[in-house]
């Protein structure tokens, strides 16, 4: 019965998570760009690629290579393009997010009720993880379906007396964590946080005494870390040089830091965001008031994480390596497992107060009202993907097509940027794919040109503030782009700082391709 019911809580958030995205014409904003590219060259060069070059000037091993060598073997399998390979799969990994929650309310309540309503909550009744597709912030998910199965194995690793299954247990949590430092060093974070509160709330509550206890469970924390760093050396030096150490200085700035600045409240309300909040407190109280293990980890693990996320405000060292967005827009899964746990204890105590005749009915009771609630949260999460992050149209992916047969992967050519954040730049239409889908280097280029040397970042910065502030003067645009080396200018049907009526009425400008308001310029000499 377990199996059906989780089964379809899958089926029904699989179907959602498609319907979401039925009218994309590719996966949303800007993070889906440089994935695409990354998938690119891991296809292309049939392995993870010794750089990324000449599209990113950036070690391979830096960027979620876990993630994106499992995109790219999903859609080596199917046969999808880049594009439609990328938002199918960011949908199934969605949906399997509820297997994750439900694996960690499993193994923090030792009940399989906990878990189905714990892994439906997460599924339905809350923005996030759907919301996720927006960003296209496919490698935390990823790393967020991951999470709960090292937390799983080393507890119950804990609980096994017979020392051969207690290794092999262990052994297969450091291959977890090895994957989760593949997939986003962020999520290991949360990892962390999580052991850490799991570990303080057992020695609290532990009736051994505390040698005994620290004991044990130092030694089970060393094997872990013995064998995740066997499995990872290879990737682990320069990910320790360019990845976590940057990230564990002191911040330099002058400017006055405050508590929980980049927090993004907004995110925990919509659909019944504000309903399942309450539920957690409850649940959360309801564990305190009986000594559940599950009140003392919930609690310590958000505590935690919100402490690492403001470590700049406390003027401490690691204050890049979370911030306050990236884990309130995680809270979805310590916030399922308590509200799934008070509706459980609600269950039980309604169960001992009627009668046994009546038990049945209760179960159909609350069986249809789940249904119902989250039939509702399906409906609504349809249509909850923020249009501001779709960039691309279907016309830009026939142009961008066109351009892959008919320009030389050669050829530089010019998107729309506009100001994305960091101090960077992004394409502001579907011209952005180009780089991804045709090859061809784009300016500005994907956002990840950030990671690159500095004199890069300053030249690509430059050249498209100058382009938006030339974008309706073609003559004077003209000017400036002969000292690049850009060929073409790339409009599509979205639009942005460049005018394609300014540019076609101009005799320095060839249209080359012109396709329900998608634009491609020959600059001419």
């Amino acid at each position: 019965l377990t199996i059906f019911l989780l089964l379809c809580i899958l089926l029904i958030t699989l179907i959602t998570r498609y319907i979401m995205v039925r009218n994309l014409a590719s996966p949303a904003w800007v993070d889906s760009i440089h994935h695409g590219l990354i998938t690119r060259l891991i296809l292309e060069n049939g392995t993870l690629p010794p750089s990324y070059l000449p599209y990113l000037d950036i070690e391979s091993t830096l960027y979620h290579p876990g993630f994106h060598s499992t995109l790219a073997a999903f859609i080596n399998l199917s046969g999808m393009s880049i594009s439609d390979g990328m938002l199918y799969w960011g949908q199934i990994l969605n949906s399997a997010t509820a297997l994750g929650v439900y694996l960690l309310a499993v193994t923090l309540s030792r009940k399989q009720s906990v878990g189905l309503f714990a892994a439906l909550i997460a599924s339905t009744f809350t923005a996030m993880p759907a919301y996720y597709t927006s960003w296209g912030r496919y490698p935390q998910l990823t790393g967020l379906l991951i999470l709960p199965i090292p937390v799983a194995l080393f507890i119950a690793s804990g609980d096994q007396i017979e020392k051969k299954t207690r290794l092999k247990m262990l052994l297969c949590g450091a291959i977890a964590i090895s994957g989760l430092f593949l997939v986003h060093y962020r999520v290991i974070a949360f990892l962390v946080c999580l052991l850490i509160a799991w570990l303080i709330t057992k020695l609290v509550q532990s009736r051994y005494n505390f040698l005994k206890f620290t004991t044990a469970y130092i030694k089970q924390i060393l094997f872990l870390t013995i064998f995740t760093i066997l499995f990872s050396s290879v990737w682990l030096v320069p990910a320790i040089r360019d990845t976590f150490s940057p990230r564990l200085v002191t911040s330099t700035t002058t400017a006055s830091l405050n508590f929980f600045s980049d927090c993004s409240w907004h995110y925990l309300t919509p659909i019944f965001g504000k309903q399942v909040l309450a539920l957690a407190i409850l649940g959360v109280s309801w564990a305190f008031l009986n000594k559940n293990i599950l009140a003392g980890t919930i609690t310590g693990w958000i505590v935690l994480l919100f402490f690492m996320a403001n470590l700049d405000a406390l003027n401490l060292p690691g204050g890049s390596f979370i911030n306050n967005s990236s884990v309130t827009i995680m809270l979805f899964m310590p916030l399922s497992v308590a509200s799934g746990y008070l509706i459980d204890q609600v269950t039980i105590l309604w169960k001992k107060i009627i009668s046994q005749r009546c038990t049945n009915l209760l179960y159909l009771a609350i069986f249809a009202l789940t249904v119902c609630v989250a039939l509702r949260g399906s409906q609504q999460l349809l249509s909850i993907l923020n249009p501001t992050t779709l960039l691309s149209r279907q016309a830009d992916l026939t142009a961008i097509n066109w351009i892959d047969k008919n320009i030389p992967d050669e050829e530089l050519i010019l998107i729309n940027p506009f100001a994305w954040g960091y101090g960077l730049y992004a394409g502001a239409d579907g011209g952005a794919w180009i780089t991804p889908i045709a090859g061809n280097q784009t300016m500005p280029p994907p956002v990840l040109y950030g990671l690159g040397s500095d004199l890069q970042k300053k030249y690509i910065n430059q050249v498209c503030a100058e382009v938006i502030r030339l974008g309706s003067s073609p003559e004077e645009l003209w000017n400036y782009l002969q000292s690049t080396e850009i060929a073409y200018i790339y409009i599509g049907a979205r639009g942005g700082a460049i005018s394609p009526t300014s540019l076609s009425s101009n005799p320095h400008y060839n249209v080359v391709y012109q396709h329900q308001n998608t634009w491609l310029f020959r600059i001419l000499p």
